[in-house]
């Protein structure tokens, strides 16, 4: 016996002959821990230094201490059983129950019968049977007398939603079966195939190691379809990294524009690494530090500093965001966390990378038409507008005057038309109901002479869209798009005093008319020869021969000496001219 306790409370006897109450559990389980002599001559201690733990195998651990934890079980039972007095002071054997499974004393109402055999076990012996018969594709019988236990009986004792989802692992035993980590569905997984041409983020291949465990891992859940890694759980799926790869990745300080581990930080940054492409993006960065300790991403040079874009201070400034997160993707390139980059915020509200909306506002219109797509955020459709300190700024006033000079003069030619009563200006409903300025600017296509930079007119939209169908879209030359002034028409032009060169009329190239188009920034047309070209008859491609001839300015419909047909004329101006005499000038 290692010592006595007769009664409750009685006095402990060490082998190391020292005494004290058991009831203080702390002092009583320090000294058998330190105690040389308990532990020379405890037999229990004695009887697990022989069995040499550390050099059995985790099967055999995991027994004992399966075995370990019933016996103690029971050992609470007993002493529970001491403390109230025993079974001769009023508790009888009987009123405790025990389990034929870990003998185990239990009452009554944490006992499980079974139906079939009416044999009890406490419902951990039980649960544990069940389950470890039904995961071996076994049949669960009672440890007593092998009776089958029936199907209900364990879908009652162990739980109707764990019983299912063991019948669902049985279903697919024997193939290979995987769990969505976002709704839990198991499906049936299938190794996939790679063709050699996978790339990572940054677009370079990846090995024949990385492309295995893509195969071999990679899924998307057919219930949710959340793409994630059948190994880790991680969602999406790494990339271009192993399971631990991408844990050390997760665990390391992170560049804040390529979101790889941190080796060596650029100089004056505090989250951004020294590779060439992050370096690159540091000229254009602001390099303050904000009042939370992440650093600013915004642009060299602002005068504010944006609301911080990082991820643990998103929901404070959400907020001042206008629905955006550093999390987005860049509206523009769509490949990079607006993060990612340095940026710049419009007076909208909305933030964009700084190079690619400098890229977008710089490039301009990409046909010869001036439009000013360009101009608006592509998320609100609002003008752009930019804090004054930046060069965006300069470029957006420069525009915004542009602008204003082609929606001024297309009012003019508006009125001078007479299409400011257009069918579509006053019918309700129509997209340009009570909008001239839109209408004129929408019907109207103003170029920019490549020689002055100046815009100037060049004909209805309609005709520049023939155009593009003609040519099959093949991209413009700027140098052919020469406005009246800086063109060789533009040498036989008398400059109105009154109104410039804006409202100067010519005469049909291909005949004696009055020209009422202007085509494709350098062909004017009148009215019949516009219809023909525009019904397949391209007068446009006529050598001069072929050209009715003028017979002088005695019989000629416009009564003045001009150039040859198949050549440009232009008349003077249309505004200033006596319509009466119209023939006389």
């Amino acid at each position: 016996m290692i010592g006595r306790m007769t009664q409750p409370y009685q006095a402990f006897n060490c082998f190391c002959r020292e005494a004290f109450d058991p009831s203080d559990e702390i002092r009583f389980k320090k000294h058998i821990i330190l105690c040389k002599e308990f532990q020379k001559h405890s037999p229990i201690t004695q009887f697990f230094n022989n069995m040499k733990l550390d050099q059995l195998t985790l099967l055999d651990l995991q027994i004992i201490r399966a075995e370990l934890e019933l016996k103690l079980e029971e050992v609470r039972t007993y002493a529970e059983i001491q403390e109230s007095g025993g079974f001769e002071n009023g508790g009888t054997k009987e009123e405790l129950i025990p389990c034929n499974s870990c003998n185990g004393l239990k009452e009554m109402n944490e006992m499980i019968f079974l139906e079939t055999c009416i044999h009890s076990f406490c419902k951990k012996c039980l649960v544990k049977l069940i389950v470890t018969s039904m995961k071996e594709g076994k049949e669960a019988l009672c440890i007593s007398c092998n009776q089958p236990i029936n199907e209900f009986e364990k879908k009652m004792i162990i739980g109707e939603e764990e019983y299912n989802r063991l019948m669902d692992e049985i279903s697919f035993s024997g193939f290979q079966t995987t769990t969505c980590c976002q709704c839990n569905n198991m499906f049936v997984f299938e190794a996939g195939s790679v063709q050699g041409n996978l790339k990572d983020d940054f677009g370079n291949l990846l090995t024949k190691e990385k492309e295995m465990h893509y195969a071999n891992n990679r899924f998307k859940c057919p219930n949710c379809h959340i793409e994630q890694c059948r190994k880790c759980k991680t969602t999406p799926y790494h990339l271009g990294k192993t399971c631990e790869e991408n844990q050390k990745h997760k665990e390391s300080k992170l560049c804040k524009y390529c979101e790889e581990p941190i080796e060596r930080l650029a100089s004056g940054m505090i989250d951004v690494c020294d590779r060439p492409d992050c370096v690159i993006k540091i000229k254009d960065a602001c390099k303050k530090v904000l009042q939370c300790g992440h650093s600013c991403s915004g642009f060299h040079g602002e005068n504010h500093c944006l609301p911080c874009l990082h991820q643990d201070c998103s929901k404070a400034v959400a907020p001042l965001l206008n629905g955006q997160t550093g999390d987005d993707y860049c509206i523009i390139c769509g490949v990079e966390r607006i993060v990612n980059a340095p940026c710049i915020r419009s007076s909208c509200g909305h933030i964009f990378h700084l190079h690619c909306i400098t890229t977008r506002i710089v490039k301009r219109w990409h046909r010869p038409r001036i439009v000013f797509n360009f101009c608006s955020c592509p998320l609100c459709k609002k003008w752009l507008e930019f804090p004054p300190e930046s060069a965006l700024n300069t470029k957006m006033l420069e525009y915004t005057r542009l602008f204003e000079d082609i929606k001024r003069k297309s009012m003019e030619r508006l009125k001078y038309e007479k299409r400011d009563q257009d069918e579509r200006l006053v019918t309700k409903g129509d997209a340009y109901y009570q909008k001239p300025v839109e209408y004129a600017i929408a019907i109207y296509s103003y170029y920019e002479c490549f020689k002055c930079k100046k815009p100037y007119f060049g004909g209805l939209k309609r005709c520049e869209d023939l155009m593009q169908e003609d040519s099959k879209n093949e991209s413009f030359k700027p140098e052919e798009l020469v406005c009246a002034e800086c063109s060789s028409v533009g040498i036989t032009l008398q400059n109105c005093p009154k109104h410039g060169k804006d409202y100067i009329e010519f005469k049909c190239k291909f005949c004696c008319s009055i020209a009422t188009w202007f085509c494709w920034g350098s062909t004017h047309f009148c009215e019949s020869c516009h219809k023909r070209q525009c019904e397949g008859d391209y007068v446009s491609k006529y050598t001069k021969d072929k050209l009715p001839k003028c017979t002088g300015k005695n019989s000629c419909p416009l009564k003045v000496d001009h150039k040859g047909n198949g050549e440009e004329f232009a008349l003077g101006c249309a505004l200033c001219r006596n319509l009466v005499n119209s023939h006389d000038f």
